[in-house]
């Protein structure tokens, strides 16, 4: 690495004395030195040139120019901010089903077993079930560092029993909730009181602390310490059925909201 460097310099110094132009490499300790670019780029004139490599940045530019440089370095170069990331997700869930038996009967669970006759009309059973939640997560993060999310939410999920009934089979509805996990990286960069944040909805991990433009799906951006709106959704699904006579239907609601802010620690 240091040969490559080296000729580097040399190829650039050889251009810059025909144009009146230094090299001067910067040590960069904090950040990457490929972090810093984005910054510094800006100031430099048409013909100047900066490069990163691993912790160093090679300038080729005027004295004032380099001088420019230097000072923003200094600035730039500090160590990352300590903050804490909140999710908070709320919202509701509910599930009902509803099975009924056109021929008639009453099946396992509607009554005494010591009733179990057929009875005149449709033998109709229905489960209804509602849940609220109010989740918030916590992550401590760096800034301009990415951080992994990770939620869990609990999701109705509706469970069928076949039982024997006479000459066939009934059905029993059950609603049992299941524990579900996701996760996503967030890459906060803080400047005063304002902070943007990147999220990516993946299990990609990013690379150099950065992430491509494939990669960002949202962008939020507003002060330290506000609650911005990050996902919000409103579904209903609707199904039906008909095993061995009977007609089953059933809905499951959805409706929730997801909000993230950041907050600085020291």
């Amino acid at each position: 690495m240091h040969r490559v460097l080296s000729v580097l310099l040399l190829v650039i110094a050889t251009g810059a004395l025909a144009a009146g132009r230094e090299t001067m490499v910067l040590q960069v300790v904090y950040p990457s030195a490929a972090e810093l670019l984005p910054s510094l780029e800006p100031l430099l004139s048409e013909g100047s040139r900066i490069s990163a490599h691993h912790d160093r940045l090679v300038v080729n530019a005027t004295s004032d120019e380099i001088a420019t440089v230097r000072n923003a370095v200094r600035a730039l170069d500090r160590p990352p901010r300590r903050l804490l990331i909140e999710v908070r997700r709320q919202g509701s869930q509910s599930l009902s089903a509803t099975g009924q038996d056109p021929r008639g009967g009453t099946p396992p669970g509607f009554g005494p077993e010591s009733r179990r006759q057929p009875v005149r009309g449709p033998a109709i059973r229905e489960i209804h079930t509602r849940g609220h939640f109010d989740q918030t997560q916590r992550v401590r993060a760096l800034d301009r560092r990415p951080a992994l999310v990770r939620l869990t939410q609990a999701v109705p999920v509706q469970q069928v029993e076949l039982l024997p009934y006479g000459v066939g089979f009934s059905q029993r509805y059950q609603a049992d909730y299941r524990e579900t996990a996701s996760g996503f990286w967030v890459l906060p960069e803080v400047r005063g009181d304002q902070v943007t944040v990147r999220v990516r909805q993946s299990a990609e991990q990013p690379i150099d602390n950065r992430f491509t433009g494939q990669q960002v799906d949202t962008v939020l951006q507003g002060r330290l310490g506000e609650w911005l709106p990050l996902a919000s959704t409103g579904d209903v699904q609707s199904g039906g059925a008909t095993p061995d006579g009977w007609n089953a239907s059933t809905r499951r609601a959805s409706d929730w909201a997801m909000e993230l802010r950041v907050i600085a620690v020291d």
